[in-house]
């Protein structure tokens, strides 16, 4: 890609009428190389594979080629984080966008997919265009509780300021929460009072996800069959 350095510095970035070559070939190897990048895997065992090349200009690109991966398993040091498994995707690249043919695999027994495709109307501001969906995934576990759920999500727009929209619905998820009845000291003391502090909300801080719009409806399945349950374990304190 040829840098004419005098015009970037004067409009402060890169024009979009400059042409530019690529080619990323990946011959069919093992993907355990990722972990070097990604401390927190434990273990990835699976196979992936890559021929793209990119020609025309910033403003226009023109894509083409193909890539592939398989993961048996993906398995992280955090044993809170579920594993993935018979994880499988096929990407074709195509004039100015990028097409997810395939695209899912299986997270603690919960299948998901993904599906649509990615645009360029320029190289670097791609346009998503993404359906999200998946049934009784496991999204969280610890010691006091285990969630998992059904979601159907649109993830749409530029990658500056995309939209996510849809629903997710909780189901066959359990809560365990121990409550002191009767607190030890009492009676005869006033009763514990809740911390002052206001609790840390969940934020994405960092760009692009910032940014992006979400409209997305937590509810339960079905709470009138009880998939979402309460398993609580009184203690009294004489």
């Amino acid at each position: 890609m040829p840098l004419d350095i005098p015009k970037i510095a004067r409009v402060r970035t890169v024009p979009d009428d400059t042409p530019i070559t690529a080619k990323a070939h990946v011959p069919r190897t093992s993907v355990n190389f990722i972990r070097q990048f990604v401390p927190d895997l434990e273990q990835l065992d699976g196979e992936l594979g890559m021929d793209v090349d990119v020609n025309g200009t910033i403003g226009h690109p023109i894509l083409s080629g193909a890539g592939d991966m398989t993961i048996n398993v993906a398995r992280f040091t955090n044993a809170t984080i579920p594993a993935v498994r018979g994880f499988g995707a096929r990407l074709t690249f195509r004039n100015n966008a990028l097409t997810l043919d395939r695209f899912g695999g299986d997270i603690a027994g919960g299948p998901f997919t993904m599906s649509g495709r990615v645009t360029f109307p320029k190289l670097i501001e791609p346009t998503l265009d993404l359906q999200f969906k998946s049934q009784s995934v496991l999204v969280a576990r610890n010691d006091t509780l285990t969630v998992r759920a059904d979601a159907d999500i649109r993830i749409t727009g530029p990658l500056a300021a995309a939209t996510v929209a849809g629903n997710v619905a909780l189901t066959n998820s359990r809560f365990l929460k121990n409550i002191d009845l009767i607190p030890i000291g009492l009676p005869g003391r006033p009763a514990p009072q809740p911390p002052a502090e206001r609790p840390e909300f969940f934020s994405l801080p960092s760009p692009p996800f910032r940014d992006w719009k979400f409209d997305v409806a937590i509810k339960t399945k079905d709470p009138e069959t009880g998939n979402l349950m309460w398993q609580s374990k009184p203690k009294i304190r004489c």
